[in-house]
């Protein structure tokens, strides 16, 4: 088993003797050459599991609604169908139970293509281990960016929706999860940040808030990563999914236009993105709801629900 947090750890302090500042020299992970190797990959881990959970929910979330509404789910139109109760609680059980959920279908494809088009022409910088401000290939090879809300364009309009529809689902499950470490003190979200994986990017193993009893200096706040994808993976061998390794098993999660995953942004789910295997750019977008009660100082604003 490659220690990834060892290996980030080294490679944050290798970046004060770098001949680059900020950039690290780029290490050779155990078991690979120094940049992994674009070949196909086996079928992934857990994938019938997570595709039956899949099916599941989008069937009670489609279940009783009527014939209007069942085409809003499709994405033909500009909004999200309401949430009946026992998709919310089946959202909240794959949380508590798993760890992490996947909700298809979440906001349109529409709203997902007119949001893919708008972070395509957005100025995007290498990501950062961490707070660290060291950068490498080898151990995270995505660029990021924070897109201001312009509600004038049509990218600005699809984020606020998208935003609104998430804020609307984190505000119906925080009654059903409210035992301690979930999601009864989360009032509070960091702005949205678009990502993109080039050809041959991953993002090694890694937690979002690398916190366990609420009381370290390592405690950002962060108690859920919503993570929604722009774009297709049409096969196993293209790479770019989201490997979750849980309480239960590890998982991998294949990337499909508006797919929307949730998980626990603690220490409860390390979680790393495959390489990018293909010859395409891989978007989506992510967003942290945040406990200030942990982090009173955290970069979030008030949720508006």
């Amino acid at each position: 088993e490659v220690d990834y947090f060892a290996i980030r750890a080294q490679a944050a302090a290798a970046s004060s003797s770098s001949s680059a500042p900020g950039v690290v020299p780029l290490p050779s992970l155990p078991g690979t050459s120094q940049s992994p190797p674009l070949v196909a990959r086996p079928p992934p881990l857990g994938a019938r599991p997570v595709a039956r959970r899949r099916q599941r929910l989008l069937g009670l979330r489609n279940s009783g609604l009527p014939a209007a509404e069942l085409q809003l789910a499709g994405g033909d139109k500009e909004r999200s169908p309401p949430w009946p109760s026992l998709a919310l609680r089946e959202v909240a059980a794959q949380l508590r139970g798993r760890g992490f959920v996947v909700v298809d279908a979440f906001c349109g494809v529409p709203t997902a293509l007119e949001l893919r088009a708008g972070i395509a022409g957005l100025e995007m910088k290498r990501g950062h281990l961490g707070d660290e401000g060291a950068s490498s290939d080898v151990l995270r090879g995505d660029s990021v960016a924070w897109p201001e809300v312009d509600e004038h364009t049509a990218f600005g309009i699809a984020l606020v929706r998208w935003q609104s529809a998430l804020d609307a689902l984190v505000a119906a499950l925080r009654p059903l999860l409210s035992r301690p470490g979930e999601l009864a003190g989360v009032r509070a979200r960091e702005p949205p940040m678009a990502s993109c994986y080039p050809p041959g990017a991953r993002y090694i193993r890694h937690y979002d808030n690398n916190c366990e009893d609420g009381g370290s200096a390592d405690c950002n706040g962060r108690r859920l990563t919503a993570v929604y994808y722009l774009t297709d993976v049409p096969s196993d061998t293209c790479g770019c999914h989201l490997r979750l390794a849980v309480a239960r098993g590890t998982y991998d999660v294949s990337p499909s236009t508006d797919s929307l995953v949730l998980f626990w942004a603690d220490r409860r789910t390390p979680h790393e993105v495959l390489p990018n295997a293909s010859t395409l750019q891989r978007y989506a977008l992510s967003c942290w709801y945040v406990d200030l009660d942990e982090a009173p100082g955290a970069p979030a604003r008030p949720m508006p629900c």
